[in-house]
């Protein structure tokens, strides 16, 4: 995954179309929110101050899925984006572009 520092506050986005599988707090994560892509692609947004969304909802792509924050241990705002492909980490730039 990678860390992207921005302010606190910040609307948080979904990058794809999806179902959102959790959306709570997760202690070596914080505020987590995982979505279902299908066809075994997850995408992780953590660090999260508030989480804007219900497990069980589909969402588009766009939607705001909660606003950034800080996570367990950091001082510094920001959202922590990950890209599991079949429980494997995968890059996760080209899902930002």
């Amino acid at each position: 995954g990678v860390a992207l520092a921005t302010a606190a506050g910040t609307p948080v986005r979904a990058v794809y179309a999806g179902k959102t599988v959790y959306a709570q707090w997760l202690s070596e994560y914080g505020n987590l929110v995982i979505l279902d892509h299908g066809d075994g692609i997850f995408t992780l947004y953590a660090w999260l101050q508030s989480v804007a969304v219900a497990p069980g909802s589909v969402i588009a792509a766009g939607t705001q899925v909660g606003t950034a924050g800080t996570g367990p241990g950091r001082d510094e705002p920001g959202v922590y984006f990950e890209v599991r492909d079949r429980q494997k980490a995968s890059d996760p730039i080209a899902w930002l572009r």
